[in-house]
């Protein structure tokens, strides 16, 4: 059992950096676009950064024996990437 549960975890640890990956990757494409353009919103573009930014810091600390962190994320963030990539 506890093999398992330990696999459990280890597998919801990486879901939920793949939801923070799937919205990080939505940050990096409004960036680009903003950025290729001859008129860009630096502004657009200093707010897209900056939450770039904190999705990084917020991936790379997650704590994998934090179930109750870890199951937030995929709540928060797995809904905000469905949002954010429905329809593409």
């Amino acid at each position: 059992m506890g093999a398992e549960l330990f696999s459990r975890m280890y597998l919801r640890f990486e879901i939920a950096r793949d939801c923070i990956g799937a919205v990080l990757a939505h940050q990096m494409a409004v960036i680009a676009e903003e950025a290729s353009r001859d008129d860009a919103d630096q502004g657009v573009l200093a707010q897209a950064e900056e939450e770039r930014a904190k999705l990084m810091v917020l991936r790379d600390d997650i704590d994998p024996a934090n179930s109750q962190q870890i199951e937030s994320i995929i709540r928060d963030y797995g809904q905000l990437a469905l949002k954010l990539f429905r329809g593409m």
